[in-house]
């Protein structure tokens, strides 16, 4: 991947922008597949 799109602050800021973007996407993942794992927690003490 040769391509650079960051030039100038513009760029700058866009990347900024997608990458924070991005890790609050991760933050968002991991915060559903917990409660996820949570809720099935609850779903088999209640089946047993």
């Amino acid at each position: 991947m040769q391509r650079v799109y960051s030039f100038g602050a513009d760029g700058f800021s866009r990347m900024v922008g997608i990458s924070i973007i991005a890790a609050n996407l991760v933050r968002l993942g991991r915060f559903i597949r917990e409660k996820e794992r949570e809720r099935l927690k609850r779903q088999q003490r209640r089946a047993v």
